[in-house]
């Protein structure tokens, strides 16, 4: 059974948890530095809206309101969560306070960088020519003159769109004779498409 639970934290949870991590380690880090340059009350009411202060009480606005007298308030603890948020989490120990810091996971994960092999990649793509063309690519090879009778455009344009599709790798080419044919790196772009389909289900 632990090690059915294993696998699947492992499938389902183990690549969030890699951006998690660094998230959380790096927010640990940046809230050590906010806490300590202000007064901690202030800080923990900047934690969530649903708290005030009234009459040196510290009100925690719930379903039921929960209140602390300033005075008897003899420790906070914060913990980062990603389960929390949007509702205000605490608990009451005594004279310690235990509030939660929602960290916001959907942020986290729309705020993850495109891997920059994609980019430079739909950089080159944003051009309908060069799509077209790989398209011709893709059924087979051809020469730059074949291309341009296709398309009607000049070979000279269509030199220069191949240039940039090979400087990106995603053609190939081979001399035979006189002419150089042309062929489109499939492997290249299914890889990027696996790359780009990984981001946006992450």
């Amino acid at each position: 059974l632990i090690k059915i639970f294993e696998e699947y934290w492992g499938k389902v949870f183990g690549s969030e948890w890699k951006t998690i991590k660094q998230h959380l380690t790096n927010t640990i880090e940046e809230q050590k530095k906010v806490a300590s340059r202000t007064n901690m009350l202030e800080y923990i009411l900047k934690l969530h809206s649903g708290m005030e202060i009234i009459n040196q009480k510290l009100r925690m606005k719930k379903e039921v309101n929960y209140e602390m007298n300033l005075e008897d308030i003899s420790s906070v603890h914060i913990f980062p969560s990603v389960f929390t948020g949007p509702h205000l989490m605490m608990d009451i120990r005594d004279t310690e306070l235990v509030l939660y810091y929602n960290l916001d996971f959907y942020s986290i994960t729309m705020a993850k960088d495109i891997p920059e092999d994609i980019m430079d990649i739909m950089k080159v793509l944003g051009d309908e020519s060069r799509v077209k063309i790989l398209k011709i690519l893709w059924q087979g090879s051809a020469t730059t003159q074949s291309i341009s009778q296709i398309l009607k455009l000049a070979p000279s344009t269509i030199s220069v769109h191949l240039k940039l599709l090979k400087r990106a790798n995603l053609v190939k080419s081979e001399q035979v004779k006189k002419f150089v044919y042309y062929e489109a790196n499939k492997e290249l772009l299914e890889e990027t498409w696996t790359k780009l389909n990984q981001y946006l289900n992450d």
